[in-house]
C-alpha cells in the first residue's frame, strides 16, 4: 500500500506536478479497507498545500456500489455534498495563514475488486436463479488545495475528520514537503501534524 503512494509522490515535487500525477497514481492505491481512509498532502514553496483524500464510499453515503435507484442516487449526492463542504474544516492551521480552499475538479469515484475471502457470495432471486455478488467496491477520491498567503513552514496543521466521516477510524497521512516526506497513522480526529 505505502510504496505504491510514496512512489506517486516522489514524482511530484511541486504541488502541481502532484496534480498531474495522482490520476495515474489512484489506480494503484491499495486495496479497500473498511473504516480507513488516506489522506496525501504535498506543502509547496508557494505557500500551497495539495490534499488527496481517499475514502471507502459507504463512509461517504453508506453504500459502496454503483447507485440502483432514485433514493441511493440522492444519498450519494447528499454525502458527496457534504464532504465537499467539510474540505475547509477538515484541514485546519493553527497560526493565520490567510488559507483559501478550492476543490480540484469533481469528486471521483473509484472501484476496486471484492475479494470473496473464502465464502460464497451467490443471490438467489424468486425463481431460485443465482445471481452474481456485486464484485466492486467503491472508493470516493478528492483532491483539493489550500492556497495560503504566509509560508508554511513550521505550521501545525490539524487533521479533522470525524464529524464528516464518523466511521472513520484511522487515516493514513503520506506528507511530503520540501524538507521531508513522513507517513503517519492518525487514530483520533483533531490530530496535529507539523509541516
Amino acid at each position: 500500500m505505502f510504496n505504491r503512494s510514496v512512489f506517486c509522490l516522489r514524482k511530484a515535487t511541486l504541488p502541481i506536478l502532484f496534480l498531474l500525477a495522482a490520476p495515474p497514481c489512484a489506480a494503484q492505491h491499495a486495496a479497500h479497507t473498511h473504516g480507513k481512509a488516506e489522506l496525501n498532502l504535498v506543502v509547496g514553496e508557494d505557500h500551497q498545500i495539495v490534499a488527496e483524500l481517499i475514502v471507502p464510499a459507504g463512509s461517504v453515503y453508506g453504500f459502496e456500489h454503483a447507485a440502483r435507484n432514485p433514493l441511493e442516487v440522492a444519498r450519494k449526492e447528499a454525502g458527496l455534498n457534504k464532504l465537499k463542504a467539510a474540505l475547509a474544516s477538515m484541514l485546519v492551521l493553527h497560526r493565520k495563514a490567510g488559507c483559501a480552499v478550492t476543490v480540484l475538479g469533481e469528486v471521483e469515484e473509484q472501484a476496486h475488486p471484492h475479494h470473496d475471502h473464502g465464502h460464497a457470495h451467490a443471490r438467489h432471486d424468486r425463481g431460485g436463479h443465482s445471481k452474481t455478488h456485486e464484485t466492486d467496491h467503491h472508493n470516493v477520491m478528492v483532491h483539493w488545495t489550500l492556497q495560503c498567503g504566509s509560508t508554511l513552514r513550521d505550521q501545525q496543521l490539524t487533521v479533522n475528520w470525524r464529524e464528516v466521516l464518523p466511521d472513520i477510524h484511522q487515516i493514513t497521512v503520506v506528507l511530503l514537503t520540501p524538507d521531508r516526506q513522513e507517513r503517519l497513522d492518525l487514530h483520533k480526529s483533531g490530530t496535529v501534524i507539523r509541516l
